[in-house]
């Protein structure tokens, strides 16, 4: 993105993908739990696609609806 000009990303996420700034409640653990063992490749990819965003450098916003 950045070889594009791209700055900022402004996405939606999943409350699955825990905020590592955040500090988690039983409920955020919940819902994070339920993908991971249920679904674990969708919570793979979905956490590896938020992982790229987030060491790529650029500004960026997640809202994550619960």
């Amino acid at each position: 993105m950045k070889r594009h000009g791209v700055g900022r990303f402004v996405g939606h996420a999943t409350p699955a993908v825990l905020d590592p700034q955040g500090s988690p409640t039983l409920i955020t653990r919940l819902i994070e739990f339920m993908p991971r063992t249920f679904m674990p490749r969708a919570y793979e990819e979905i956490t590896g696609m938020s992982n790229q965003i987030m060491s790529s450098g650029l500004d960026s916003l997640r809202v994550r609806v619960s």
